[in-house]
């Protein structure tokens, strides 16, 4: 893979779609995007203000696009981060192999126990999470808004995790830009119906 912080987005899922054609997916995720999602991972859980990395944005920007499974581990790395049963090697393993039984048991198992949990979520780390989303949105600016899509379903879904009212506007933008983005859909769906996590309900 060449150095992502000299290319656009264009080359970068042109590179990607040719690396698809000879490599498995397994392949393609340690090589891809192993680094950057230990480096997400690794920036949330430090101390101080994030850094933002141009590279790591557009491989991240591409891969979250192409494999939902990416945008997954980068989600529940920032709501469930804190969870003892969220490591960076369980969420690698995710990524690599997002259909075994047990990957998918473990991510419904995260998102479906914080859901219906008494337990606050780490703000700060959420709002690190959509902070860096942000910039990276912002870093596609002028591009194909397709690209942007999953990073503001992203935002969208951590702010409506926090009961934070900027979801529903977030949600709009991404599906503006796609508008068969299906967890923006969830999102928006969910709190014009008025269903928030549990424990948001009982604030």
């Amino acid at each position: 893979m060449n150095d992502t912080a000299a290319m656009t987005i264009k080359q970068t899922a042109e590179e990607f779609a040719r690396a698809r054609e000879r490599h498995d997916w397994r392949e393609i995720a340690g090589e891809w995007f192993e680094a950057p999602v230990r480096r997400w991972i690794g920036t949330l859980d430090a101390d101080g203000e994030p850094e933002d990395d141009t590279g790591d944005a557009i491989t991240l920007a591409v891969g979250m696009r192409e494999f939902l499974s990416l945008r997954d581990v980068m989600l529940v790395a920032a709501i469930c981060g804190e969870r003892t049963d969220f490591t960076a090697d369980r969420a690698i393993d995710f990524l690599r192999r997002p259909m075994i039984r047990n990957n998918v048991r473990w991510m419904e198992n995260m998102l479906t126990e914080t859901f219906h949990g008494s337990q606050a979520p780490d703000r700060q780390r959420c709002m690190k999470a959509v902070d860096l989303l942000l910039a990276l949105i912002d870093r596609l600016d002028g591009e194909d808004d397709g690209w942007q899509a999953q990073p503001y379903a992203t935002v969208a879904y951590i702010l409506w995790w926090l009961g934070d009212e900027r979801a529903l506007p977030m949600a709009v933008r991404a599906l503006a830009c796609d508008e068969g983005c299906s967890l923006a859909i969830i999102v928006a769906s969910a709190i014009r119906a008025g269903i928030h996590p549990d424990r948001t309900n009982a604030e």
